[in-house]
Parts: C-alpha cells; sequence; structure tokens
C-alpha cells in the first residue's frame, strides 16, 4: 500500500461501550485507505510490520472480514484475492462513530472511526 495524497488514515482504538460512546480510548493502530480501494489496510502497534486487510462482505451490510493476506490474481493482475480470514468487524447501530472489529484469538474488541483523519493530519 503507498500512502499519499489520495490514502485516508482511521485511527483504531481499544476501549469500552458505554451507551452511545466508547470510553477509555487508547490507540492501537490505523487504517488506511486509498480513494480507489475496494478495502481498508490495517496495522496494529502491538504487531509492528503485519498488515490484514478489512473487506466489505459482499450483500451484507455492515458486515466485513478482517484477512492476514492479499495476493494479485495472476490471471488478472489488478485483481486482488484475499485469504487467511483472521477476523470480522460489524457496524453497531449503538455506536455510531466506529466500526467495531474482533480478533477471536486476542478475545479483544477494537475500534475503527468510521471518520477519517483532518487533511492537514492525512498520512504522507
Amino acid at each position: 500500500m503507498n500512502k499519499n495524497d489520495n490514502t485516508d488514515r482511521f485511527q483504531i482504538y481499544t476501549g469500552f461501550k458505554k451507551e452511545n460512546n466508547l470510553d477509555a480510548r487508547i490507540q492501537v493502530g490505523a487504517a488506511f485507505k486509498d480513494e480507489n480501494a475496494s478495502h481498508y489496510t490495517v496495522t496494529l502497534m502491538m504487531f509492528p510490520g503485519i498488515r490484514y486487510y478489512l473487506v466489505k462482505n459482499f450483500n451484507q451490510v455492515g458486515k466485513y472480514t478482517i484477512f492476514a493476506k492479499m495476493i494479485f490474481d495472476p490471471t488478472h493482475p489488478s485483481k486482488m484475492k484475499f485469504l487467511n480470514p483472521v477476523g470480522y468487524g460489524h457496524l453497531d447501530s449503538n455506536l455510531q462513530s466506529y466500526l467495531e472489529l474482533k480478533f477471536p484469538l486476542l478475545r479483544c474488541s477494537l475500534f475503527m472511526s468510521l471518520y477519517p483523519d483532518s487533511l492537514n493530519q492525512k498520512a504522507a
């Protein structure tokens, strides 16, 4: 993933759902999305150098899958395939500013902001 002027950065936090808010927020990573991409690239501070890929599920509103591997299809170089699902995400109607991410191995919830950083804080 190339971080450029057309890449938005979305902060990822850990915390506790309290009513319609996220309490005790601690930043634990970020997700990046290029303007023309159909997926987010997720990085977590606890696993430096490792990327995950957040992809919207086909025909499932508000549901996502987190994959550990992305490969390019040799028959269609512009197409990507995502492999090795390691988690999932869903939109919670009570928590309207965040996408809840779950990694079953970690047994915790992470929360990705639905709003990118402001323009002056974009990844360079």
